[in-house]
């Protein structure tokens, strides 16, 4: 392996300097995201990128579930870096616009991979689900929410539990939620790659 390759779940490989949708795994996506905590493990309980991912694509409009589900996807490959931590880096110029850019460009091939339009990743209607989402977990998991912007902007907490899966579980779940939304899935494209596990 290069430098600058990671091995993943799978046994595949992925290079940040040499990104190509051949690559991509979901099984890959879905066992990563559920071991990733959100906020950095700063939270009372673990909660996972993945049912976060999964709360995202059941409260967006159903055209946008699959981007709603895979928003995330790209952390993991390069890990869930909270937002403030964002804001942080635009103040280096080439650090940001490296991290944005390879961030994009792993949305990017994921959207090859399982042919969607890279754009609706960014669609407005999975940013605003995501902000709420965001206050409701810092609400329901964390302590003086009421001190973040978005809390005072518009984006009030969902009326919704949390339910905190454990790893596998969350893991199992994300799996079971692409296979249903996924268009490719109707035809068996990608059955065959899902590694399922035990629980």
């Amino acid at each position: 392996m290069k430098n600058t390759e990671i091995q993943l779940f799978s046994g595949k490989t992925f290079d940040f300097l040499d990104l190509k949708p051949i690559n991509i795994d979901i099984s890959d996506i879905a066992h990563a995201l559920s071991q990733l905590c959100r906020f950095n493990g700063h939270t009372d309980r673990f909660y996972s990128v993945a049912e976060h991912s999964l709360y995202v694509s059941s409260l967006v409009h159903p055209n946008y579930a699959i981007y709603g589900l895979l928003h995330d996807a790209a952390e993991a490959y390069i890990g869930d870096m909270t937002t403030p931590l964002k804001s942080a880096i635009k103040h280096n110029f080439y650090s940001d616009i490296f991290l944005s850019t390879l961030h994009r460009d792993i949305l990017d091939i994921i959207a090859i991979r399982y042919d969607l339009d890279k754009f609706k990743f960014f669609d407005e209607e999975i940013k605003r689900v995501d902000k709420r989402m965001a206050v409701t977990e810092g609400e329901r998991l964390m302590r003086n929410v009421g001190d973040w912007p978005d809390y005072h902007t518009g984006f009030r907490p969902y009326d919704m539990d949390l339910r905190c899966f454990m790893p596998k579980e969350a893991e199992m779940k994300f799996l079971k939620r692409f296979l249903a939304i996924y268009p490719g899935a109707e035809q068996g494209e990608e059955k065959q790659n899902v590694v399922y596990i035990d629980t």
